[in-house]
């Protein structure tokens, strides 16, 4: 008699479900890392409106230009063409045209160009303020 061979797609199944539960968590914790981000005291736009400047209740200051913000936008169109190599870096000259707040937990940016699909928490912006500057210290 011939054995049957195993049957395995249950055991891969199980494996994909862990690995995918697994990503799943940390963009979780990810996201609530972006929600639990501390509101700045202030959110100041430049004359040029081509700079944003947060003010936190500490007294540090951080500012971000209007195509680094853009860069870092998460909406699903921007996450997209990042995922598939077809982002193309903001305009230097881009411009903050509005700034609307979401909730208590962030704030919508409207761009020079009308785009206004991206959603920036207290926390993305702190951590991509951060990133910023270090990398235009490095």
């Amino acid at each position: 008699m011939s054995q049957a061979a195993p049957d395995i797609s249950q055991k891969i199944s199980t494996q994909t479900t862990t690995s995918k539960s697994l990503s799943d968590q940390h963009k979780q914790n990810n996201f609530r890392e972006d929600l639990e981000g501390e509101a700045p005291e202030q959110v100041r736009i430049s004359k040029d409106k081509k700079t944003m400047t947060l003010i936190w209740s500490d007294g540090a200051e951080k500012s971000i230009s209007a195509s680094e913000l853009r860069d870092n936008c998460r909406s699903a169109q921007s996450v997209k063409l990042r995922i598939t190599n077809l982002a193309v870096p903001a305009p230097k000259d881009l411009a903050i045209k509005d700034v609307k707040p979401i909730g208590s937990y962030g704030i919508n940016i409207v761009f020079s160009d009308d785009f206004d699909r991206g959603i920036y928490p207290w926390g993305y912006l702190q951590k991509i303020v951060n990133e910023t500057k270090e990398t235009n210290q490095s």
